[in-house]
């Protein structure tokens, strides 16, 4: 079974690597982008970028169906991350058209229907093809409650999440070494449970994240855009719930919680003391107005997302 997985991991990155270099290639002028507005003057002198690197994800995701089928990897859990990333991907692609003409994208509420939506999709569909998992020992409620209380948790686990990648897409590469540890973790939790087919379109993500991470190191040729965040968020998050492991992602996705973090609390304080409370958020950007280079910041987080997905994976190990 490693075998498929190593293959899964290679084919990924050849489809990432093709289409990214496509992309930068002979696309660039059409689908090139400025960074976004609410940034550090020193973003906004970087040159236009193509911003839906993302699509790489989405095409990886789409090539390999048939490769899971064949290894009988195309089970209920991989369709239901497979459409709940597919839509979020969808969306994100569509928010990222809609900044080439405004430099804005879609409007806050525009973005929560549609992501609220999507989320309910894929309650709908955790419902129609895996009903087991609302059966928890840890319940002790009715279970017409329990449908209601835990498709509520769904909808926070998800929509939390993939707000949480796409607010801590901001610098060059820094979604992307945040994310890498977390799906290594997911794709080890996976195996260790014995959720195989899990462990294989986690392969397809990893494989085209690290494909992606060539042409999106410092100074970045491509960025992921909203299509790649969202798609990244609703992997993360439908593949642990599906998991029964989502209450690890503050700890696997610690990087995302604190930058989160920050723009609420900004929000807050610039809300309630009109004052604020960071230089700017999200965090990555305080830190840049204090002084710290890009690299020096996503040299920071990818070693706290290393080590603490490293000591989960510890601990889990021993507890397995």
């Amino acid at each position: 079974m490693i075998f498929v997985f190593i293959i899964l991991f290679i084919v990924s990155i050849i489809i990432s690597v093709g289409l990214l270099f496509f992309l930068t290639s002979f696309s660039s002028t059409f689908l090139s982008t400025k960074p976004r507005l609410y940034t550090p003057q020193t973003h906004q002198k970087k040159n236009s970028t193509i911003a839906i690197g993302g699509v790489a994800f989405l095409a990886a995701l789409t090539i390999n169906l048939p490769f899971l089928a064949y290894y009988h990897l195309l089970t209920c859990d991989v369709i239901i991350i497979y459409i709940g990333s597919l839509l979020f991907g969808l969306l994100g692609l569509h928010d990222d058209f809609v900044k080439l003409h405004n430099n804005i994208g879609l409007s806050v509420f525009q973005k929560a229907f549609f992501q609220i939506v999507i989320t309910l999709t894929s309650i709908f569909l955790i419902h129609l093809l895996n009903e087991d998992f609302y059966k928890r020992d840890w319940w002790p409620i009715s279970s017409s409650f329990s449908f209601i209380i835990i498709s509520l948790w769904i909808l926070l686990v998800v929509v939390g999440t993939v707000n949480a990648v796409n607010i801590t897409d901001g610098l060059d590469l820094l979604a992307t070494v945040t994310c890498f540890p977390i799906f290594i973790s997911i794709f080890f939790i996976a195996y260790l449970v014995g959720n195989f087919a899990i462990s294989g379109i986690i392969s397809v993500l990893l494989g085209s994240l690290f494909g992606f991470a060539f042409f999106n190191k410092q100074p970045a040729f491509v960025w992921m855009g909203d299509v790649g965040s969202l798609l990244l968020g609703a992997s993360i998050s439908l593949s642990m719930l599906l998991l029964h492991h989502e209450l690890l992602l503050p700890i696997i996705g610690f990087i995302l919680v604190v930058e989160t973090v920050t723009v609420i609390i900004q929000i807050f304080s610039v809300r309630w003391h009109k004052k604020k409370f960071f230089k700017m958020a999200p965090l990555h950007h305080h830190f840049e107005l204090c002084g710290y280079s890009e690299s020096f910041i996503v040299m920071i987080a990818s070693m706290i997302s290393l080590v603490l997905n490293g000591l989960v994976l510890i601990i889990f190990f021993i507890i397995k």
